[in-house]
């Protein structure tokens, strides 16, 4: 078992290949929240024709929830039809569409 520990075993240079963690850096917790942000603009943008679809469908017995989360998504979702954001999203979904049909 000490040949596992020597550095100058082969087992050793391998892991010390393979281990990820000594070579990788994290992203300070400021970075990660923003980048989470802007994450959120980009979906709630381009997929604002799901978010209304997903408000519009919520059960019945959820109906005040259901009608606050229907007026902040319809203005959203109408802005972004006006955009043009929302043809971008069919867009996209067609060519993927497509694609899998190759």
């Amino acid at each position: 078992m000490a040949g596992l520990r020597d550095p100058k075993s082969a087992f050793r240079r391998h892991f010390d290949e393979l281990n990820m963690s000594r070579r990788m850096h994290s992203v300070p917790v400021g970075a990660a929240v923003r980048m989470i942000l802007a994450g959120m603009v980009v979906s709630a943008a381009f997929g604002s024709d799901a978010l209304f679809t997903w408000a519009f469908n919520l059960p019945l017995w959820l109906e005040p929830v259901r009608d606050a989360a229907l007026a902040v998504v319809r203005p959203w979702h109408e802005t972004m039809q006006a955009a043009g954001l929302t043809d971008v999203h069919h867009a996209l979904r067609e060519a993927f569409r497509e694609f899998q049909y190759l």
